[in-house]
């Protein structure tokens, strides 16, 4: 499996840390390439608690990506429960996603 954990400050600009959509691209794209195989699980995981992005855009950019099939698997951490168990009915209030 690939990961690539974003949220962490990787730069001076205003979208170089957090749960933004243009952090989360550009921390995807900044990845290395995935090596060659078909059973190449790849996963992007949100590692912090973004009070400043609201958790739609968050979960929009993920779900973008696994759309794109630049990612299989989504995931977070140190979310709040509550964060996480309103997600899906956040995602539902927006448009239908598989996500």
């Amino acid at each position: 499996m690939i990961a690539t954990k974003v949220y962490s400050r990787v730069g001076p600009g205003r979208n170089d840390i957090g749960a933004s959509r243009g952090h989360i691209m550009d921390a995807v794209e900044a990845s290395p390439p995935p090596l060659a195989g078909p059973d190449l699980s790849i996963c992007t995981k949100c590692h912090g608690n973004d009070a400043v992005t609201p958790v739609e855009e968050t979960l929009r950019a993920l779900d973008t990506l696994v759309q794109q099939g630049k990612v299989r698997y989504v995931g977070c951490s140190n979310w709040q429960a509550w964060k996480i168990a309103r997600a899906p009915r956040h995602l539902r209030a927006q448009e239908p996603g598989p996500i």
